[in-house]
């Protein structure tokens, strides 16, 4: 399944819409305007863990403290979603995503804001 991922769809959706180009607000970056608005664009992300990271984590539970396997797969599986997200907009020829937002369950994690096209004022 891994073979599945579109890392080069990835990597030209990282250059197409750069980081300063992705807000939480609803306004487009300083400089900029808005032309058209494409729609909400998704990323979702499921990870499992395997069975040697289980029995890790059940012996850390047991001493308690930093969880050091289940923050990085966290932060491994909010990535992915986010890298989906863009790839998505860039899909739909977005070049800004306004409004992003992210949802968190125990099974994975959905990223998701509203693709546009900006253009300099």
């Amino acid at each position: 399944m891994a073979d599945m991922l579109q890392v080069p769809i990835l990597a030209e959706a990282e250059k197409a819409i750069p980081a300063a180009m992705v807000t939480t607000t609803s306004d487009v970056p300083y400089n900029f305007r808005p032309v058209t608005s494409l729609g909400i664009v998704k990323g979702v992300s499921v990870r499992t863990r395997n069975i040697c990271a289980d029995i890790f984590i059940g012996l850390n539970a047991l001493v308690g403290g930093k969880n050091y396997l289940l923050t990085q797969l966290f932060k491994d599986t909010r990535q992915e979603a986010y890298n989906n997200m863009l790839a998505e907009a860039v899909a739909i020829g977005g070049n800004c995503i306004v409004n992003v937002r992210y949802d968190t369950t125990e099974l994975g994690v959905l990223c998701y804001g509203t693709a546009c096209t900006i253009v300099a004022k």
